[in-house]
């Protein structure tokens, strides 16, 4: 009797891993699932980053009037 408890209890701890296993994977999934619709709803323009806001490749500085050069 107790040898068949102990593998049911065994067996019970096995199928609930495996239903949160699945659980956590279906939720990651949805959540992938709906940035890529909500990212095709949004207009093209709106994902570029503006001009002002993108970093310089190359930015040269020239010396102002007064400053001292080394």
């Amino acid at each position: 009797m107790t040898a068949a408890i102990g593998a049911i209890n065994a067996q019970l701890r096995a199928d609930e891993q495996r239903l949160r296993r699945k659980a956590q994977g279906d939720v990651l999934e949805r959540l992938i699932k709906i940035i890529e619709e909500e990212k095709k709803k949004l207009p093209p323009t709106s994902l570029e980053v503006p001009p002002a806001v993108q970093q310089p490749e190359h930015l040269e500085v020239e010396p102002s009037e007064g400053s001292v050069e080394r």
